[in-house]
């Protein structure tokens, strides 16, 4: 890369629009440095850090960390990529009559440059979009096959598909898109089980909660599904989201509420006196069973809940030889699959 480029690079890195496909992309060396452009899009890798002391890379990352040289691809993200592209380009085959007008209607609107609308939908959104409709409706097994063996290796068979976006990208307005997409379906197609109008969005913390009880609750003044144009026009369209449920709490409302409010060891003698306090199974027996701790987060009802994890980092099972094994958010996901109600999660990060 001669000197001209890399000053390019040093000044505007950015090389593609948000509302279009990638078109260029810059080749970085083991080092991760810049050393010259090449077409189209970039293979999705990783490159994990690695402790300092055994970095082979030059790049110092926060809390004593490097970045390693051994890149590696993200074989299944590729895969993912591929297959959708070649499912666009035939025209959307093996969904539904609902999707498929949803999906165009999507596409016109963000056709070009993004100039067609005042809010126009970003390339990463559509993306995002596409491939989990795609995984969802149209895979004929291929990718679906090998992510329930993930699932069930990784996260003891919970049905989990995860959308990683950089900050910025709107993760929010995605959750939006799939709330649309599942409850059109759903009415248009009540006995098809791949499709709910019940939605339970899992936050990490209060600024989060509020951000998403603003933007995808139906009743919200300034919900995103009016806010960016999400619905087609037609008189079918027009309460597709009134007749969604979309449910907004805390992760720590999973707890069983006896489990969540019970004080500690001591305070609870110092209550009873200076007695022994409850035995375990006391304390269970006193405890909200999930059936009622679903009823207070999602509503009582018996139709399938699509979950929304949001910075779904937070959600996993653990190392256990670091960390408890389960985390308590990703034992609620469990808990809610356990009982029968889990259509599937969808982790966003």
């Amino acid at each position: 890369m001669n000197a001209a480029q890399l000053s390019n690079h040093e000044t505007q890195p950015i090389i593609n629009g948000p509302y279009g496909p990638p078109t260029r992309y810059w080749v970085l060396n083991q080092d991760t440095k810049p050393v010259g452009l090449e077409n189209g899009r970039r293979r999705s890798q990783n490159l994990p850090p690695v402790a300092g002391a055994r970095a082979r890379g030059t790049l110092r990352m926060g809390g004593g960390a490097d970045w390693g040289a051994n890149w590696s691809e993200l074989e299944l993200v590729n895969d993912v990529r591929e297959k959708v592209e070649e499912w666009r380009k035939l025209g959307f085959p093996g969904v539904t009559f609902r999707t498929r007008e949803l999906i165009r209607f999507w596409l016109r609107e963000t056709e070009g440059d993004g100039s067609e609308r005042e809010t126009p939908l970003y390339f990463a959104q559509i993306d995002a979009a596409l491939s989990h409709v795609y995984l969802k409706e149209a895979d004929d097994g291929e990718i679906t096959d090998r992510l329930a063996q993930i699932n069930f290796d990784r996260n003891n068979g919970v049905e989990r598909l995860c959308h990683k976006m950089a900050t910025g990208a709107g993760k929010t307005l995605l959750m939006a898109m799939l709330i649309v997409w599942q409850t059109a379906n759903r009415i248009a197609n009540p006995e098809d089980a791949r499709f709910t109008s019940r939605f339970l969005c899992l936050a990490p913390g209060i600024t989060v909660k509020e951000r998403l009880l603003a933007s995808l609750v139906p009743s919200a003044s300034d919900s995103e599904y009016e806010q960016f144009c999400l619905l087609p026009p037609g008189d079918f369209w027009e309460d597709v989201i009134a007749r969604a449920s979309v449910y907004v709490v805390n992760v720590h409302q999973l707890k069983p509420k006896s489990a969540a409010l019970k004080p500690s060891e001591n305070a609870r003698k110092v209550l009873n006196g200076g007695a022994n306090p409850m035995s375990g199974e006391e304390e269970r027996s006193q405890e909200e069973t999930i059936e009622e701790v679903v009823a207070r987060v999602a509503g009582a009802s018996s139709e399938r809940i699509l979950v929304f994890n949001d910075e779904s980092h937070h959600c996993h099972r653990g190392d256990p030889n670091k960390f408890p094994v389960d985390t308590d958010w990703f034992s609620g996901l469990q808990s809610i699959r356990d009982y029968g109600v889990l259509l599937y999660a969808t982790d966003l990060s």
